[in-house]
This record gives structure tokens, C-alpha cells and sequence, in this order.
């Protein structure tokens, strides 16, 4: 089986640049999932055995941290590939930096965006200050309170609101798979007064957090505590001290471990989509099985979904289309 994932103008591929090697980049990603390679994965208990794809094209394939790989040092993904991190960040991206023109638009972005922007900024790149921490953010419907318990929460309001990794905002109906604390979920509601977030997080310490960020918008979202997965049933969930990284596959920094219940990504995506007719905007974040997850959307499903965003291992987001 091939996926066609066609990626379109957005954060990351600035239509105002058009002879930039973001613009090039724009065009076709196959996401290969050949029948033959299918095999058994992690088995979600008192569920029938659930595919797991091997074989994914390199272009979606997430890096992965498996066993005996740091996340925060090296990592390796599934095709084999090493990735070298440099200050809690791939060594490739930091030098790369530079010559991005989409880092400078999340500068301007951050003193547009957040108040204290100078002490946000230290923290983001230094890693200075305490934690808890509450970060003011300046938004379309009023300025929000976002309480930090560390720097991986400050980053992830980076990458949402001055980074724009979820795109600018106008997606009325959302799927927020791994909505951790809440942060990309308050950005999808504070683009616009109607928009409707679901919410999928499994780890237990993050959905108290996850609705403490979302507090006074409880009339436009609701939260299910549970991992997505190919198959329905219960997994084993690796945690690790932030929360942010929480995964169903066994983390290397591993400090602690809850049974989850798993929902099917099929039987999720056809209960919103009876409900509301359409997906304005699927993110996945559920670090590692993005592949898996965006495989197993049905082909009656996609043509119903305007777009996904996941991260594929060159760094990019999204959106990306499924065309075939």
C-alpha cells in the first residue's frame, strides 16, 4: 500500500519566498506501507493483535528513541539514521539556523506574542530561571496565563504560538492527538471564537495541567484521557520527568510507567467526523507512532480531513494533504 502526502504552503514553506529551499522542498512525500512487511507491534491488551508498519518512507518516519538511544544526546529512527543533538537540539537544525528565515519570523513572533519576551527568550535559549512558571501570551481573544513546570512546557508555547508550527490559525474543527498541557489546543481556540478542539492525552499528569490551560473554554473542547493507536484495548505508557515525551513505546530516560486505555484511530476519527462532518485540522503528536497513525486512516476518512500535522524527521510539520 502507498500513501501520497502532499505538503502545502504554510509556516514552513513561506509562499512569499518562492526561490527559497523551504519553497522547493514543497511537493509530493510517499509514505510506503508494503502488505508484505506488515508485522505484529507493542499488543494493546484485550484487543485483537494490531499492525504495526515497517518500511515507512524516511520523509514521515519520526525519529524514534528506542531503548539504549538518549533522546537528548543522539537519536537513531527506523530507517537507521543517527541524529546528533547539540544543546538539547539536532546539531544540524542549530547550525542551520541561522540562514532560516522562519527563526526570524518566530523572533518577531515571540515579542509580538508574550510578555516579558527578553526573559522568555533566556529561558528558551539558555535554559535559566525557575520552575513553576507562568508565561503571559497576548492572543486574539485576550491575554492567557500559562502555568510552565519546566523548559520542554516553554518550548512547546514556542513552537505553537511564536513558531507557528500548527499554521496561523482558521481551523474551526480540530483533533489534537498528544495534547500534552494544553498549550497547542489553547492556540487552535484563541484563533477564533468558535473553534472546537478534541483532545487525546493519555499521560494522567498532564490532563489536570491540560485543563488548568484551558480554563474558562470548557464549552469548546473535550478531553479523553487515552492514547491513539492502530487497535483499541490497553498499552503500556513510558513516562519520562517532563511529560512532555510521554510514548507507547519504552523511553531510554524512562522514569515511570501507567496502563492507558488506547483508542483506535479509525473508530476516534469516524465518531468526530459522524458528529461534525469534517476535520478542519489533525495533529498527531504521539511520539512515535505517527506513521502508524496516519496509515491506518481510511481512505473514506481522508478525503475529509483538510489537514494533517505531524513531524517528520527533517523537521517539518505540516500541513500535509493525504491525496491518495
Amino acid at each position: 500500500m502507498k500513501l501520497r502526502l502532499t505538503t502545502a504552503t504554510g509556516p514552513d514553506f513561506p509562499s512569499d519566498e518562492p526561490n527559497s529551499a523551504r519553497s522547493r522542498a514543497q511537493g509530493v512525500i510517499f509514505l510506503e506501507v508494503p502488505a508484505a512487511r506488515v508485522v505484529p507491534a507493542f499488543q494493546c491488551r484485550g484487543a485483537p493483535p494490531g499492525p504495526r508498519v515497517q518500511g515507512v518512507a524516511a520523509s514521515l518516519a519520526t525519529p524514534l528513541a528506542r531503548e539504549g538511544c538518549a533522546r537528548h544526546d543522539t537519536r537513531i529512527s527506523i530507517t537507521g539514521q543517527v541524529w546528533v543533538r547539540l544543546f538539547h537540539r539536532d546539531a544540524g537544525r542549530v547550525l542551520r539556523a541561522p540562514f532560516e528565515a522562519s527563526h526570524y519570523r518566530a523572533l518577531k513572533n515571540l515579542f509580538h506574542t508574550v510578555e516579558q519576551p527578553v526573559s522568555v527568550l533566556s529561558r528558551y535559549l539558555f535554559g535559566t530561571g525557575p520552575y513553576p512558571w507562568t508565561v503571559a501570551l497576548r492572543t486574539p481573544l485576550g491575554t492567557r496565563h500559562v502555568l510552565l513546570r519546566s523548559r520542554h512546557d516553554l518550548v512547546t508555547v514556542i513552537e505553537s504560538f511564536c513558531r507557528l508550527d500548527y499554521g496561523r490559525g482558521g481551523a474551526q474543527i480540530v483533533v489534537d492527538m498528544g495534547a500534552n498541557i494544553g498549550v497547542s489546543a489553547l492556540f487552535f481556540m484563541t484563533r477564533r471564537p468558535d473553534a472546537r478542539v478534541y483532545c487525546f492525552e493519555p499521560d494522567p499528569r498532564n490532563v489536570p495541567r491540560l485543563r488548568g490551560t484551558l480554563a474558562g473554554l470548557e464549552t469548546r473542547y473535550e478531553i479523553n484521557p487515552a492514547a491513539i493507536s492502530v487497535t483499541s484495548g490497553r498499552a503500556r505508557f513510558s513516562q519520562e520527568p517532563s511529560g512532555r515525551y510521554g510514548s507507547l513505546f519504552k523511553l531510554p530516560n524512562e522514569s515511570s510507567s501507567v496502563e492507558v486505555q488506547c483508542l483506535a484511530i479509525e473508530e476516534v476519527l469516524g465518531d468526530i467526523l459522524r458528529r461534525e462532518g469534517r476535520i478542519d485540522l489533525l495533529k498527531i503528536d504521539t511520539e512515535g507512532n505517527e506513521p502508524e497513525l496516519v496509515a491506518a486512516i481510511p481512505p473514506s476518512q481522508r478525503t475529509k480531513i483538510r489537514e494533517i500535522y505531524c513531524e517528520s524527521n527533517d523537521g517539518r510539520v505540516g500541513p500535509f494533504h493525504l491525496t491518495s
